[in-house]
């Protein structure tokens, strides 16, 4: 899924993902190269619809194959189960996780701390929101003090800037960034 704004998020869980990717607010807008099976394998060889949920302005890129499916309307019940055992496993997840990490490209802080409260109302244990911006004129990571509990921000430079469907700007990062970010981080 690409997510280009924060606030989004924050309205679709202030929501309960109420409507989120209902067929009547999906829009055809394009093919990716790539799609993503149940078991999160992806296959290079397959086309997939991308479809953008227009009362979330979230796009979903490698959810239906276009190979499996002549109109993407025939695989939208197989992704819309998926999609609400993912949105079920999240939700468990965010309330019954011991400790949990949220990493979100690109936010400003009132969007971070919106979220913040969001996830404070949801979860039962402590959690993290790692916020990583991009930014052109820098040379090496740097972390930005926002005053925000459990919020780390950083800024990672920019390797390259892509353009995707719907005006969507892509800024693509050196991945020994994110190793050095994540570096020591592991899942439980």
């Amino acid at each position: 899924m690409l997510t280009p704004s924060l606030k989004d998020i924050n309205r679709l869980l202030e929501n309960n993902f109420k409507d989120y990717m209902h067929k009547d607010n999906l829009k055809f807008i394009g093919y990716s190269e790539v799609s993503v099976d149940d078991q999160d394998v992806h296959h290079y060889e397959h086309q997939t619809y991308i479809l953008k949920d227009q009362l979330y302005n979230i796009i979903s890129v490698h959810d239906i194959s276009k190979n499996q499916y002549s109109d993407w309307m025939l695989g939208y019940p197989d992704f819309k189960l998926k999609l609400n055992r993912r949105i079920n496993n999240f939700m468990e997840k965010i309330k019954y996780s011991r400790s949990s990490l949220f990493v979100r490209c690109e936010a400003n802080y009132n969007e971070v701390e919106h979220l913040q409260v969001l996830l404070s109302e949801i979860a039962n244990y402590p959690f993290t929101i790692l916020v990583v911006n991009t930014k052109e004129d820098i040379n090496s990571i740097r972390e930005l003090e926002w005053g925000l509990k459990n919020v780390v921000c950083i800024e990672i430079p920019v390797h390259k800037t892509e353009y995707f469907y719907d005006n969507v700007i892509i800024k693509r990062t050196n991945p020994n960034d994110w190793d050095c970010l994540l570096n020591g981080i592991s899942i439980d």
